[in-house]
């Protein structure tokens, strides 16, 4: 196996973002070609990955207002606000658990 001298990394200063993106790109491409890419560091070369697409993905944000009582100088939720924030609190570990399916798949799919 031939031997090539590593890239030196592409300076940021005093070129446009553009140039700077595209020449990265360009030395990425060449360190894979040569087999000199840094250990740890892969560039993803299969074309079938596969990520299922979730139902109504929707930014989830708390509903729940936060309304409730004053009682002898102690704020205390009012109950319906308290159910909606039990509901807003699992739809979110709910989607987080999804998300956390699909990134643990697409990792699996990039080890294989």
């Amino acid at each position: 196996m031939q031997a090539f001298p590593s890239i030196r990394d592409i300076p940021q200063a005093d070129i446009p973002q553009w140039q700077y993106d595209v020449l990265s790109q360009l030395k990425e491409a060449v360190e894979i070609l040569a087999g000199s890419r840094q250990q740890g560091v892969r560039a993803v070369m299969n074309s079938n990955l596969t990520v299922q697409q979730m139902d109504n993905v929707a930014i989830k944000r708390v509903t729940a207002v936060g309304s409730g009582y004053n009682i002898s100088g102690n704020l205390v939720a009012d109950l319906a606000d308290y159910r909606v924030l039990i509901q807003n609190v699992q739809d979110i570990a709910t989607s987080m658990s999804n998300l956390q399916t699909q990134i643990n798949n697409l990792v699996a799919q990039l080890e294989a």
